[in-house]
């Protein structure tokens, strides 16, 4: 059977709300429409859409809906009381499954900052499957093969090691010279 995952990435402000709307009822919440209902987009263009519905007087649910590229509704997972527990459907032979996870939005702002830094300043980032560990380079620089920089665990370890000359660029140091 072939396999599809996705990750759904919420705020962690949001992801306290809607698991809060799961354990008890919510009467701010709105009674008709999902108080939750954000999507993923698979590889091969159905989408599934994770949704915070309505409990009529009772604790919100959960579900995951799987949809067709041309937005017919296929499939939809048995409703759940966690907005962190995996959604997945069989459907066609395939199987579609999505992880929502969290974030502190000021990181996530951070991280945005260096991944523009990082464009501006024509660094690449390329992953190697052999090696199981990310590499960029300067676009900029004539000889890219000397150019590399390997052996990061993470893109984040990558990233950050590419743009930490422009993170202080009048090259002020934290440290104080004897």
């Amino acid at each position: 059977m072939k396999k599809f995952k996705q990750v759904l990435r919420i705020d962690e402000h949001t992801a306290a709300l809607m698991q809060a709307a799961c354990e008890s009822v919510d009467k701010t919440l709105p009674k008709t429409l999902p108080a939750f209902d954000e999507e993923v987009i698979f590889p091969d263009g159905r989408r599934m859409t994770i949704q915070v519905c309505p409990g009529d007087g009772e604790p919100c649910w959960t579900q995951g809906v799987l949809y067709s590229p041309e937005g017919e509704e296929l499939a939809f997972t048995e409703p759940q009381d966690d907005l962190k527990q995996p959604f997945t459907i069989d459907c066609d032979a395939v199987e579609y499954s999505v992880q929502v996870i969290t974030y502190r939005a000021e990181i996530l702002a951070e991280i945005e900052e260096l991944e523009q830094i990082a464009q501006d300043t024509k660094k690449r980032f390329s992953y190697s499957k052999s090696e199981g560990t990310w590499a960029w380079y300067d676009s900029d620089e004539d000889d890219q093969v000397d150019a590399w920089h390997t052996g990061f665990e993470t893109r984040f370890d990558a990233l950050v090691d590419a743009v930490e000359p422009y993170l202080n660029p009048e090259g002020d140091s934290d440290s104080e010279e004897d």
